[in-house]
């Protein structure tokens, strides 16, 4: 595969498993440096991608994993957290 997206920062909420995990292999697999979320503290990422524990049905939590990406340029955001 082609490096489309290298140098580009993307953010996959959700993305440990499923489809979120498939979507930050493609974007790690294009180049990009990913940063994975998932409610687990020992979440396991795709290798090669960053991973952050947040829970964003809480709204502190949410509102502080925000605040937290303040300066950092973020130039792809997969919204893809969600429960059954």
């Amino acid at each position: 595969m082609a490096k489309s997206h290298e140098g580009l920062n993307a953010l996959v909420t959700g993305g440990t498993r499923g489809i979120g995990r498939a979507i930050a292999e493609r974007l790690r697999d294009g180049g990009c440096t990913v940063t994975v979320t998932g409610t687990s503290p020992d979440g396991k990422p795709p290798v090669g991608c960053r991973y952050q524990a947040v829970d964003f049905s809480d709204r502190e939590a949410s509102i502080t994993f925000a605040e937290g990406l303040e300066g950092q340029p973020l130039d792809i955001l997969v919204n893809n957290a969600g429960t059954n």
